[in-house]
């Protein structure tokens, strides 16, 4: 009977292919066997533990085959000493100090830094950089310590003070600079960086950029009054001031059947709109209302992020409105109306907002009562009280057909906003402003 090989192209049993030898050599190659020791074999990738190997073993050479590889050893020596005693005397008669040309900034929006360096040497000091506080990295994930250079300088002659101006544009809210910047060189050989705290003269807080509201949401229990009312803007309450085609997210309280029957489309009454509106706002950014079941650190803090811009771009959008916002952040009520004082201080606070929400646990405080029923802008884990608007941030939508925000108050959500998808906020709030 003729041998008939294995139908799946696999080896014989009891015999090693080579694509399997090679398989477990790869593996047997790429495994950590001292996982415990990875801190020293990250250090040991240092130049200067090179340029140490190096004279090492060129003096055991020298000293036991040919003095004349000891002259190899004093050099590499030298130079090694060089690398690390130069960087750190430039570096000690150097002064830094920065400042930004504003106070205030928003997210993308380019901000001006004036970088002065005084050198108290007389040799003039090459190889400068401005590492961590500013950088792309850093800025991105909030790690700090990364080592990347901001900005290089070519050169500081001595006995001088050169000033210098570059435009950074920050990526995220947040009180630059991040984390104290230092001026390093490794001039001249770049074996060891040597640094010195720059001093920070006025720093930028940049104040998160928001997704636009078009609509004040409508009251619970409406008190309107004669001298509150404009008979000129369309609106809620007050006297009829005409009807119009019905659009989508319109009451269908307010439809007029009669004249829907005659003309055999949709007719919708206009009343009169109210002069002044009091929006009761809370911000629930613990960070525990944002972690779920299966959610990892960098979405919960990402949420917590597009949390941010929601109250932001809500208490902006309504105060533009001529709405008096009430919000409610991290304990402190910050009320909000003619005044731009108190929009910056809540800006402000929406900066210093910590990375992932704060640790303590969500604000006892509620904004439910008369008027109009409360908004709160929470998390996927957070909490309401009954009468609030919820505005949940977090989670995902499963298809295009779920795009249309939960409208109904008895549901789980007003208005859902999905991370990364902020632009979409505006439509759906006022989709469930219009809404029944």
């Amino acid at each position: 009977m003729p041998f008939a090989p294995p139908a799946d192209g696999g080896a014989l049993p009891g015999v090693v292919g080579p694509r399997r030898a090679v398989a477990c050599l790869t593996r047997l190659l790429h495994h950590d066997f001292c996982p415990g020791q990875n801190g020293w074999a990250y250090k040991l990738k240092h130049p200067l533990w090179a340029v140490a190997a190096a004279t090492v073993a060129a003096a055991l050479v020298g000293v036991s085959l040919n003095a004349a590889a000891l002259w190899v050893a004093a050099a590499l020596a030298v130079g090694g000493a060089a690398g690390v005693v130069w960087p750190w005397v430039a570096a000690r008669g150097l002064r830094c100090t920065i400042e930004f040309d504003g106070r205030r900034g928003r997210e993308g929006t380019p901000a001006t830094v004036v970088l002065r360096v005084t050198n108290r040497l007389p040799l003039p000091a090459w190889g400068l950089s401005v590492a961590e506080g500013f950088g792309s990295k850093e800025h991105a994930d909030g790690a700090s310590g990364n080592g990347s250079a901001d900005l290089t300088l070519d050169r500081v002659p001595g006995w001088a003070t050169v000033e210098y101006r570059w435009t950074f544009t920050p990526t995220r809210r947040g009180v630059l600079p991040l984390a104290p910047p230092r001026l390093a060189t490794a001039f001249p050989f770049g074996l060891w960086s040597a640094a010195i705290p720059a001093e920070v003269t006025r720093r930028l807080v940049v104040w998160p950029r928001g997704p636009a509201a078009g609509d004040v949401p409508e009251a619970d229990a409406p008190h309107p009054s004669d001298d509150r009312l404009s008979d000129r803007d369309p609106g809620e309450f007050g006297d009829l001031l005409g009807t119009r085609a019905f659009r989508e997210g319109d009451s269908l309280r307010r439809v007029h059947w009669a004249q829907t029957a005659r003309h055999r489309r949709l007719i919708v009454c206009e009343r009169q709109a109210g002069r002044t509106a009091t929006v009761r706002l809370r911000a629930d950014l613990a960070a525990s209302s944002f972690v779920e079941f299966g959610t990892k650190p960098a979405e919960a803090e990402e949420a917590v992020e597009a949390a941010v811009r929601v109250v932001a771009g809500l208490c902006e959008s309504l105060v533009r409105l001529g709405a008096t916002v009430e919000c409610r952040l991290n304990g402190a009520t910050h009320r909000l109306g003619g005044d731009p004082a108190a929009l910056r201080s809540l800006l402000d606070a929406l900066a210093a907002v910590p990375r992932g929400g704060y640790a303590a646990p969500p604000d006892a405080g509620r904004t439910g009562g008369g008027g109009l029923g409360g908004v709160v802008v929470t998390g996927p884990s957070g909490v309401e009280e009954r009468g609030e608007r919820v505005v949940r941030v977090g989670g995902r939508r499963s298809s295009d057909a779920e795009a249309a925000p939960p409208c109904s108050r008895r549901s789980a959500a007003w208005v859902t906003v999905v991370p990364g998808q902020e632009s979409r906020f505006a439509a759906d709030w006022r989709r469930a402003c219009r809404a029944a």
